[in-house]
């Protein structure tokens, strides 16, 4: 088959084998399979026009945004050919991504090439081996996962530490003469582990309680300077710190969401413990108690669109400290929305009634639906103006142009000096420069008219529609409707007064304005 002067492109991905290649010590894999793949192309006569290099090893097309990019370009018919080293470089995920890739070099004609042999998906039998090596690398792919699997669970029942990153209070430590890593006591950080146990197990405190104190003795956390209630009992629930190893305690769990396949990490409830060779920090009898005292204060988890009480979630936001403000409310029944980095981080936010805020963003919503508040004003409703306007400049800027050119003739024929043709150019190009701005201008104007009549036509209503059943909706469906009309509220009080007294609370209140479609 003669392949000189197609248009190419060589997709380079690192494989699992590639990985453990490079740890034993024997090379950058993508250099050389570049060097490799840059001299066949040579050989055989194609053009090269990039080289797209995918440096993760992802199972899905999802997980590898080059992959993606090559699909988008193969598919619009960018290249003749797709050039590399092999063809389960290209996908290794399941049927459904096998199939996106068939497809796409099918219907845009577009060739596999590879040192070994040349896929034309326009002849059938090369597309059946296509599809067929694509089946192959997938079966070689989950036999792959299958032996790592089991070395992992193998190592870790011979007490061995598989994490890529230690515990807070441990170091890794690779294991002398034999493959895998054990954990060793940090010096610095071991000894508040143990203050840790201590406080909650001697002292009665509370996770939150502990919290503080480490944050009021400034002792940096596992990721950065502050430290969490989630965090404390995050470590409080280790079983590493009692001398064992385990079986992941979030395994990964593949979930589709609208349609597309997402990764999740759900806490595993029954988790298997392997009598691990690091020394433990925590007696095993005081882990054991610390669990029983967690599982007995366990709040019960809310589900999913049920016993929802704040109709803002996921929408209000400390303009200070930018995290997601929670509802709350004190014995009297009094509600209130508050920042929970106040505790943490002490954030000078400050509470506000949740009535009160309620009331402001039902009246926002009222104006919006008068169009009021949604800066529609001062641009004129009829496009004939400017569609006139930019007639006659863009007949301007190519009179200029012509202009230009003349000049250009004359000082070549001696007619302009060099120094008459400098002043007449530069007076063209000022000219040049005022035309492109009003004409930018214009088009500016043109988009906003056209904003506007989208926002009268689709958000003015919709904005109707929520008003009209926000009233006799549960809290859960208020917050499913302010979503459609309302994309963030920035929250800011500084100042603490009494109840139902002047305040300072501001709330920047966003549309979730229809121009990201604008056409």
């Amino acid at each position: 088959m003669n392949l000189a002067g197609l248009n190419t492109l060589i997709y380079l991905r690192k494989s699992r084998a590639d990985l453990e290649s490079e740890a034993r010590g024997e090379g950058d894999t993508l250099a050389r399979h570049r060097t490799q793949l840059l001299d066949y192309a040579q050989k055989i006569g194609v053009v090269v026009g990039a080289i797209y290099e995918e440096v993760v090893s992802g199972d899905t097309i999802a997980a590898r945004p080059q992959m993606q990019r090559l699909l988008s370009e193969v598919e619009s018919g960018a290249w003749d050919a797709v050039l590399v080293m092999e063809i389960e470089r290209l996908a290794r995920g399941d049927s459904i991504d096998q199939g996106v890739v068939a497809r796409a070099f099918r219907y845009s004609e577009t060739k596999i090439i590879t040192p070994v042999k040349v896929y034309d998906p326009t002849n059938e039998f090369d597309e059946e081996f296509l599809e067929f090596g694509l089946f192959m690398s997938r079966r070689e792919y989950k036999t792959i996962r299958r032996r790592l699997n089991a070395g992992v669970q193998a190592s870790r029942r011979e007490g061995k530490f598989t994490g890529s990153v230690a515990p807070y209070g441990y170091l890794r430590e690779k294991l002398k003469g034999e493959k895998g890593y054990t954990l060793v006591p940090d010096p610095e950080t071991a000894p508040i582990v143990k203050d840790i146990y201590t406080w909650f197990l001697r002292d009665k405190m509370h996770p939150y309680t502990i919290m503080k104190r480490l944050n009021e003795m400034q002792i940096p956390s596992v990721a950065g300077p502050s430290w969490y209630r989630r965090t404390i009992v995050n470590i409080l629930s280790n079983p590493h710190y009692a001398g064992y190893t385990t079986a992941s305690r979030r395994p990964v769990k593949m979930v589709v969401v609208d349609g597309e396949l997402k990764k999740t990490r759900p806490r595993s409830k029954d988790v298997t413990l392997y009598e691990g060779r690091h020394e433990p920090l925590i007696p095993r009898e005081d882990w054991e108690t610390v669990q029983k005292r967690l599982s007995e204060n366990q709040a019960p988890p809310v589900p999913r669109g049920k016993g929802q009480t704040n109709a803002f979630c996921g929408l209000i936001y400390c303009s200070h400290c930018g995290s997601r403000m929670q509802r709350s409310y004190t014995n009297n029944g009094y509600t209130y929305i508050y920042c929970m980095n106040r505790h943490y981080t002490g954030c000078p936010t400050i509470s506000a009634s949740y009535t009160l805020i309620e009331s402001i963003v039902c009246k926002t919503l009222k104006n919006w639906a008068l169009g009021l508040d949604l800066n529609l004003d001062g641009v004129p409703t009829d496009t004939t103006v400017y569609e006139r306007s930019l007639i006659d400049l863009n007949k301007k800027r190519e009179e200029l142009a012509a202009r230009e050119a003349r000049a250009f003739e004359l000082v070549e024929t001696g007619v302009y000096t060099p120094e008459v043709f400098v002043q007449r150019k530069t007076a063209l190009e000022q000219e040049q420069a005022e035309i492109e701005n009003k004409i930018i201008n214009l088009n500016d104007a043109v988009l906003k008219l056209k904003q506007n009549e989208r926002v009268c036509k689709e958000f003015i209503p919709r904005v109707q529609s929520v008003l009209d059943v926000y009233a006799s909706s549960n809290p859960h469906e208020r917050n499913e409707l302010l979503k459609t009309v309302i994309s963030r509220i920035e929250y800011k009080k500084t100042k603490r007064v009494l109840p139902n007294s002047p305040c300072d609370l501001e709330l920047h209140i966003f549309p979730r304005l229809p121009f990201n479609t604008l056409e």
